[in-house]
């Protein structure tokens, strides 16, 4: 009799410990989540934006050293762009576009660290899409303001008024293990901005694409080289092998 109640005490005590643990791995996992999903729609200047983007860089952290980061930085790089879009759309500002270049060039790193050709091409063929959606914003600037192309200045502009940030615009690098963090500037200030303002961010934008985009490339054409160099090297070496143990063998009675 005694045992019984004490093997009915230990299923009891078991049954208890595994619904603790089961609540707790419960609310673990929403914690993460309702933050994901609050702070999902936030902008540059949205109280929530940096809950989000820091939300982003542990996810790369946990990541770190496995194929799927370039993959996720590529997506987090296709979030800027829809976040520069609205925020110009919106308020006017084209803060969105400094941020997209920056993560532009953290999602560059990543992909050239790992020298992958399907995520180069996906990488370009997205750059080719971002560029393709900003000269359609271009044309539409230029019709809601009355900006003829004519008028457009094409180059620099004479004087400029950046759009002031309370962090450094440019992005510094924090080395975890293999893989490269970039901490990006979150906290801004958001000002609308005139349309011949809005133009020179869009064709600077652009510029810096494109300048990502050729480095990627080249980094994938460095590395197809250096394969084919190092199959040439082999192919050389093997021949010379048979080369030296036909001598050898003609040498021999």
């Amino acid at each position: 009799m005694l045992t019984k109640v004490r093997n009915e005490f230990k299923i009891t005590l078991m049954r208890r410990l595994l619904d603790a643990f089961i609540t707790a791995v419960v609310l673990l996992l929403f914690i993460p989540t309702f933050l994901i999903l609050l702070s999902w729609n936030a902008i540059p200047g949205d109280s929530l934006y940096p809950l989000k983007t820091g939300l982003e860089d542990i996810t790369l952290l946990l990541l770190s050293g496995t194929p799927l980061v370039p993959k996720v930085s590529m997506k987090f790089t296709d979030r800027r762009f829809d976040e520069a879009t609205k925020l110009l759309n919106q308020k006017g500002s084209t803060v969105g576009y400094d941020l997209l270049v920056s993560e532009a060039q953290q999602t560059q790193t990543l992909i050239t660290s790992k020298n992958d050709r399907i995520d180069t091409a996906t990488f370009v063929q997205n750059i080719d899409q971002y560029q393709q959606k900003i000269e359609q914003t271009k044309v539409q600037v230029q019709v809601k303001s009355g900006i003829s192309v004519s008028q457009q200045t094409p180059s620099i502009m004479p004087t400029q008024v950046p759009v002031p940030l309370q962090t450094p615009p440019s992005a510094t690098s924090q080395p975890v293990g293999q893989e490269i963090i970039v901490t990006k500037p979150e906290t801004v200030v958001i000002k609308e901005e005139t349309p011949q303002q809005v133009l020179q961010k869009l064709n600077d934008t652009e510029a810096q694409l494109e300048e990502i985009k050729k480095q990627v490339q080249k980094n994938e054409l460095q590395g197809g080289n250096s394969d084919q160099g190092q199959g040439l090297d082999k192919n050389q070496d093997h021949g010379n092998q048979n080369s030296s143990d036909h001598k050898s063998s003609s040498n021999n009675p």
